[in-house]
């Protein structure tokens, strides 16, 4: 046992599905170069490489634990450790609500937790900053990103709300 408690599932990167986002994006700037207006093909490269920079940094946890082999996502007796983007780990006793979204054919469970700056302290500074104005100004929501998992959003839902009913009813 460690500070995030003993594991007692994990729910293993779908590379296939992985590999498929990120040849569909590749298919996007694609067509987006060929669809562009002439006058704009000179500055293409270099937004097309800080859009790529930005979709690495924000893929690159998920692609860690594909490539690693450690899970996307972690079920421990003390609570959620997320690896598909978003916030790290999650006690039990902190999520109030969850339930399932989707946006733009991303399937992902948002987490209502009592206090967001507990939970963001766990994540590095500049993904905190993204995800602080995410939050905000958006309205965001920490999240869990199922679709690149090998497990369904409603299995992991399930899961999610039968260890923090158990949780509360433990104090």
């Amino acid at each position: 046992m460690d500070d995030i408690g003993t594991v007692e599932r994990v729910f293993r990167v779908d590379r296939k599905v992985l590999l498929l986002q990120v040849l569909g994006f590749a298919a996007v700037l694609l067509v987006g170069r060929w669809i562009l207006p002439e006058r704009y093909r000179e500055v293409y490269p270099v937004s097309v490489a800080i859009v790529i920079m930005f979709v690495l940094y924000a893929l690159w946890p998920i692609v860690q634990a594909a490539i690693t082999g450690t899970g996307a996502i972690i079920i421990t007796d003390r609570g959620l450790l997320n690896r598909t983007g978003g916030v790290t780990f999650v006690a039990w006793d902190e999520i109030t609500d969850a339930r399932i979204t989707s946006q733009m054919w991303q399937k992902r469970i948002e987490l209502e937790v009592q206090n967001v700056d507990t939970v963001l302290q766990r994540v590095s500074p500049f993904r905190r900053s993204f995800l602080r104005r995410f939050i905000t100004k958006y309205g965001g929501k920490p999240s869990v990103y199922v679709t690149c998992t090998e497990a369904s959003a409603e299995e992991v839902l399930n899961l999610i709300n039968t260890k923090r009913h158990v949780a509360s009813h433990a104090v």
